[in-house]
């Protein structure tokens, strides 16, 4: 086994320590957001278990239904149901324990795609230490302990970007199809995944048509779009959740007034600041 891999494994061992203590010794209260997504998990497990039996299909509404209110998808629900499936079988039933493991296989997928890419791209020490990096970025080191949509949105994207490259431009068909469903399962974390995989998606495409010309590439882009909107549309596609794409525009304007198009682009020019709008773009 390869040194950087042990070392990887060490260092994903420290964090998940490190969380196991923040989270033992919090005593902070989980509100809004959090507290939503920590009790829609629970709610899915504790329907399933008066129904008596668990199966993560049992109720399809429950992960392919978007809420008007949270109008999030439920992909980090359902891996929360999961948790507490597990958790519930070894008598563990404590919502510090589930946030811990959740994210322990998010932190997992996040440390390891990264190293994947910096392996790919520069080689396994720059993969090693972007990863060690990374892990100790303080937007990772803090959001890994707490139960919210963004450090899986994180976990998956990259992943998604990790399965990208290893279609090595699009030559090969299990990477492809492995992206698409990748990418499919980030989208269902997060409603904003496709405004972060898009752009490198369709450059990446053309690079690698404009350097290939044959339709293999076009195929295997085709395939993993196929596989995308098969994960992606069982949630979006939806006609019962159309409802949620007025909120998507606008989320905390929508509960004031009803603005146009123009008004969506000023919101969001507003927000995020002309900076960050113009590396964005």
């Amino acid at each position: 086994i390869d040194i950087k891999i042990i070392l990887l494994i060490l260092l994903l061992f420290f964090h998940i320590l490190a969380n196991y203590q923040v989270l033992t010794c919090s005593k902070v209260v989980r509100i809004c957001d959090e507290n939503a997504q920590l009790t829609a998990g629970l709610q899915w497990f504790n329907q399933a278990r008066h129904k008596g039996h668990i199966n993560i299909f049992d109720s399809w509404d429950n992960l392919f239904t978007l809420e008007m209110a949270q109008a999030h998808p439920r992909f980090f629900v359902a891996i929360q149901f999961l948790a507490w499936n597990f958790l519930a079988s070894i008598g563990l039933m404590d919502f510090n324990w589930m946030i811990l493991l959740v994210n322990s296989i998010f932190l997992l997928i996040l440390i390891f795609s990264v190293y994947g890419l910096g392996s790919i791209i520069y080689g396994k020490d720059v993969g090693f230490i972007s990863a060690l990096l990374l892990s100790f970025f303080p937007v990772v080191f803090g959001l890994s302990r707490i139960a919210m949509l963004d450090f899986p949105l994180m976990a998956m994207v990259t992943l998604s970007f990790y399965l990208l490259l290893r279609t090595r431009k699009f030559s090969s068909l299990i990477f492809s199809i492995l992206f698409g469903l990748v990418f499919g399962l980030a989208q269902i974390t997060k409603e904003t995944a496709v405004l972060f995989v898009i752009v490198p998606l369709v450059y990446y495409f053309l690079n690698s048509y404009s350097e290939h010309r044959n339709n293999k590439v076009i195929i295997n882009l085709f395939l993993a779009l196929v596989c995308f909107f098969l994960v992606a549309g069982s949630v979006f596609l939806r006609r019962e959740n159309f409802h949620v794409y007025s909120t998507y525009m606008a989320k905390v304007a929508m509960h004031v007034f009803k603005p146009g198009w123009r008004d969506h682009v000023f919101l969001l020019f507003n927000a995020i600041g002309p900076c960050v709008f113009l590396i964005f773009l």
